[in-house]
């Protein structure tokens, strides 16, 4: 079953060195091409630059999270109030 289910998989993507796959589903049957492109050109990067913190004396009395570039982890807290990052971006690391 899970050989069968990984076959049917493999045929919803395009075969190397073709553009279409051999399995669609309906609403894709009339769709074009795929085409291949470098993930730089999908995407922006935003450099962390301008939300760096000034003093890394981070303390847990403070209010606001210090965090990776990423995202991932708080490495402390701080009480400086510029370049706090506030916007809803999707992310991909």
């Amino acid at each position: 079953m899970l050989k069968h289910k990984k076959g049917l998989m493999q045929n919803l993507f395009p075969a190397e060195g073709k553009t279409k796959p051999k399995l669609r589903f309906p609403e894709f049957k009339d769709a074009v091409e795929w085409r291949e492109e470098k993930l730089e050109n999908c995407l922006n990067y935003l450099q962390p630059t301008p939300y760096l913190v000034d003093n890394t004396a981070y303390d847990n009395e403070y209010k606001t999270p210090v965090l990776t570039a990423g995202k991932t982890f708080i490495l402390g807290y701080t009480n400086e109030t510029h370049g706090i990052f506030n916007k809803k971006l999707p992310i991909i690391i």
